[in-house]
């Protein structure tokens, strides 16, 4: 397991966009050392795993979602695994969870400044940018010394 830390700076304000705030946590990717992305959160949650079946996972679309919100630090711990996409039963794609080799990778951790606006009468306040997505790259070592730290300028 490795942590992933990322400090964000106390002068700008930094909110979560709607689809920061559904399953996929976008503020955090992997890629190797030679710059290939690891999938280590699926974007949807209606998929099909490999496997001589072809199972399907369960279809839970929405069921995480929660509203943005004002976010203060970036914080993941990877254990490792990610998804590969593959072909399974009478070709149809299917995903198969794999766990990367121990070597040299980067870690790309994000966030967005902005303000939360709205949330009168029982709104879920939004947010509301106020810049580009700043990110900010990390070598790091799996598995390795935790937890991985950076911090945004």
């Amino acid at each position: 397991m490795v942590t992933f830390h990322l400090s964000l700076p106390s002068t700008t304000s930094f909110c979560d966009r709607a689809q920061y705030a559904v399953c996929p946590d976008n503020h955090f990717s992997v890629r190797t050392a030679a710059g290939q992305p690891l999938v280590v959160t699926l974007s949807t949650t209606c998929l099909m795993f490999c496997s001589s079946q072809c199972v399907a996972i369960p279809c839970t679309a929405g069921a995480c979602f929660t509203p943005g919100g004002l976010i203060t630090q970036v914080e993941r711990t990877w254990d490792g695994s990610y998804f590969e996409s593959s072909i399974c039963g009478l070709d149809v794609g299917c995903i198969q969870p794999k766990f990367a080799p121990p070597g040299h990778y980067v870690a790309q951790m994000c966030a967005t400044p902005g303000m939360l606006s709205g949330g009168d009468a029982g709104q879920q306040p939004s947010c509301t940018t106020t810049g580009p997505e700043e990110c900010v790259d990390v070598p790091f070592d799996y598995p390795g010394p935790s937890p991985v730290e950076a911090t945004l300028p």
